[in-house]
């Protein structure tokens, strides 16, 4: 303070530097109580989504299967009008999951919103299940295609193919935090040559089956993907693939289910991937997932 100042001039600074104070006191409230505000409500936000339990696949009343989950959404394409009397493909994908091949193909089938139906080994499951997640998230049906895959030990009873199925299905229902639908692929098909050596085997297995609300899918057209001992062309199987589908369309087939392998030991099935989808897209055909309700593909 300016002591050298006349004291009637020392009084009137000193009311004008509280009266200054007292103006920035309701600013500062103005400015600052907002601020927490917003930030109770955004902490509160959190809370409330970190303890909001999350569900998906809910089940129908009355059926095993879930329903086709919101993320399938993500692979109907709005550009695509869907014909009712079209042509359904159904893309099925044996023996992963893989490292490498499973991934390139969801990676495909993002890319041009194709649902697809995954015949799951269970002890690849465990070794991958972050990659079994991703394809139950990405939309896709997750199937059941035996634990072991050891067609002797599937094989060796109607009582231990059901054993190793039912094994299996724990195994994905804990990866996945909920039980898949009921659908499977017998090892090989139901024209195994294990169940075409004991039609009676056969029989019992398939009686067991549909006790327990079970539905297997064979195939009507192959990528041709599991002959070993070569190394098709770039396009080679996709081509032989799409000539077979269209040659069974010009016969009045209209539910075609695709055959072909996700294991890292086919590199060739997913670089021939996109020509057959932009083929089938191209004659009309659209692209479903397998469920319970599906037309029967069975070869026995």
């Amino acid at each position: 303070m300016d002591t050298t100042q006349p004291l009637p001039l020392r009084k009137r600074a000193h009311k004008r530097r509280r009266r200054r104070k007292h103006h920035l006191g309701p600013l500062i409230i103005l400015f600052f109580v907002p601020i927490v505000l917003v930030s109770a409500v955004v902490i509160a936000a959190l809370v409330l989504w970190s303890t909001t339990p999350v569900t998906s696949h809910p089940i129908l009343p009355g059926s095993s299967e879930p329903q086709i989950h919101n993320a399938l959404a993500l692979l109907t394409d709005p550009n695509v009008a869907e014909d009712s009397n079209a042509v359904r493909i159904y893309l099925t994908f044996d023996d992963g999951p893989s490292a490498t091949s499973t991934l390139a193909i969801l990676d495909i089938l993002a890319q041009y919103r194709v649902p697809a139906t995954f015949f799951v080994v269970g002890y690849l499951a465990e070794q991958l299940p972050d990659i079994v997640q991703l394809t139950d998230q990405s939309g896709h049906v997750i199937a059941n295609h035996s634990y072991s895959h050891d067609y002797e030990a599937v094989y060796a009873s109607a009582e231990a193919f059901m054993q190793d199925l039912e094994y299996n299905e724990q195994v994905l229902s804990g990866i996945l935090g909920h039980t898949p639908p009921r659908i499977l692929r017998f090892p090989a098909g139901s024209a195994a040559s294990q169940l075409d050596n004991d039609p009676a085997l056969r029989e019992a297995i398939k009686a067991m089956l549909a006790q327990g609300g079970w539905r297997y899918f064979d195939w009507n057209a192959s990528m041709g993907d599991s002959i070993s001992g070569w190394e098709p062309q770039l396009n080679e199987l996709g081509d032989a693939l799409v000539a077979s589908i269209d040659e069974q369309v010009a016969s009045g087939v209209t539910d075609i289910v695709v055959l072909a392998h996700d294991t890292d030991a086919k590199p060739w099935t997913p670089l021939d991937l996109p020509g057959v989808i932009e083929h089938c897209r191209q004659r009309g055909y659209v692209f479903k997932p397998l469920t319970l309700t599906s037309p029967a593909i069975e070869y026995r």
